[in-house]
This record gives structure tokens, sequence and C-alpha cells, in this order.
């Protein structure tokens, strides 16, 4: 909890890379079995992924997307929206389609 507000919050470590990258992040429903669920009933919520912000302070990033430059080895908290009476799942993928 932040607040009064209630959220999912992972930590992410970002490796040491010699370009810059897009990193992104989704949430998902984890269903029994382990599968994801893609399509929700009417009046389900979902979890979306609301920022990225750095473990040691600094500014946080909104969004599912981060850019970061080449360098060493870095360390995040990806905060998405709680879903209640649901398991949530965040995934990080990185893009190497950034300049």
């Amino acid at each position: 909890m932040f607040g009064d507000r209630t959220f999912v919050v992972t930590r992410v470590s970002i490796p040491d890379h010699t370009s810059q990258s897009v990193w992104y992040a989704e949430a998902s429903v984890v269903l029994d079995g382990g599968g994801r669920e893609s399509a929700t009933f009417a009046g389900a919520r979902t979890p979306a992924i609301l920022e990225w912000r750095p473990v040691n302070g600094g500014p946080s990033v909104a969004g599912s997307a981060i850019m970061i430059g080449p360098g060493a080895d870095s360390e995040w908290w990806v905060y998405a929206t709680y879903v209640e009476d649901a398991v949530v799942r965040v995934n990080i993928r990185r893009s190497n389609d950034a300049a």
C-alpha cells in the first residue's frame, strides 16, 4: 500500500548492457494451472503497469515501457494496479529496436 492505494510491486534487475534499449513490463492475471487470462468477463478489472521507480531513488517513469541507456546494472520497482482476489504476474522483456 502507498497512501490509501494498493499496488502490485515487483523488483526488476536490468543487467549491464552496452547499448540503449527499451524494456517493457506487462501485467496479467494468472489462472489455475499457470495460464494467463487474456480476455476477461464484462466488468472485470485487469492489471495495468503504472510506472517504473528506481530502487535507489530518483524520478519515476510513467507507463509500461522504459528506455535505459548503456551502463551498469540497475534496479527498478515496477508498479501495477492491484486486482482483488487474483494472482497477478508481471513479465519483463527487452526490445533491441531502440536506436
